[in-house]
């Protein structure tokens, strides 16, 4: 595996101490957050066998937990295997984890008791419901550049539907900015997707992942400070003025200021 997909794995879901990277072997213990429900938490550990074929043969995965059922853990690595052969030829560890991540949410709510997943959504929105009445995160991206604008468009409209997440996607001459609003957990989901799947074309028109995104903030602010976007969607601009004038009534000149308006 290279440093870039090393240091990519550490940066989206490690905390200090909970990966291990040797020779062949990539040891990642991790709770993912929200397989967690109430005050049941399911901790997890995976291990990524590396061949030298790697990223051209896929790794060796071994997932455990105490307190997820064996059978769980069994059909989890089942459907995995049975989705990454399209991930062959490039570094593929955040996909697999990503996958490994839904699935076993999957699993979690599936299994649990109907008494027990009620309580658990009962918990859950009462806790976004306090959160969005108190804070709420923002981020913004900067996209180099999309050569198919409305499947790329369509591909994150749709991602930001699954992951309630709202914002715009803006285009102002050259300028491609992306704002989102919601769950942090829900923003990081939606960033790795980003890097991880496929969403545009390339020269020679085959499809590809996105590159050349950065985060050029990412902020937390109080609900009564900002003017919460409603929906996800995208605007054509003329001029920065219009750029602006968005940030501005959103009550977010100030990243605007410091993060945005150096790009014209």
């Amino acid at each position: 595996m290279t440093e870039d997909e090393r240091e990519a794995v550490e940066s989206l879901f490690c905390l200090p101490g909970e990966c291990e990277f040797q020779e062949n072997e990539v040891i990642i213990n991790t709770d993912f957050e929200t397989l967690k429900c109430e005050d049941t938490l399911h901790p997890v550990k995976i291990i990524f066998i590396i061949g030298k074929e790697y990223p051209n043969q896929l790794p060796q995965i071994s997932v455990f937990s105490e307190n997820l059922d064996r059978e769980i853990i069994s059909r989890v690595k089942s459907k995995v295997l049975q989705n990454c052969s399209e991930l062959l030829g490039e570094p593929m560890l955040i996909s697999l984890i990503m996958l490994i991540k839904e699935n076993l949410q999957l699993e979690v709510e599936t299994e649990m008791p109907l008494t027990g997943k009620s309580l658990c959504n009962d918990h859950k929105n009462m806790n976004n419901a306090n959160s969005g009445s108190e804070n709420i995160w923002t981020d913004v991206l900067h996209i180099d550049h999309m050569r198919s604008k409305n499947k790329y468009c369509k591909t994150l409209e749709k991602w930001a539907a699954e992951l309630t997440l709202c914002g715009k996607i803006l285009f102002c001459n050259k300028l491609i900015i992306v704002i989102l609003q919601g769950d942090i957990t829900n923003i990081k989901d939606f960033i790795v997707r980003l890097k991880t799947v496929s969403v545009d074309v390339d020269s020679k028109g085959h499809s590809c992942k996105e590159r050349m995104m950065t985060v050029l903030c990412e902020h937390q602010h109080n609900i009564s400070d900002i003017t919460r976007f409603k929906d996800f969607n995208r605007e054509e601009l003329s001029c920065r003025e219009e750029l602006e004038t968005i940030f501005m009534e959103a009550g977010l000149i100030t990243l605007y200021r410091e993060h945005v308006m150096r790009l014209h």
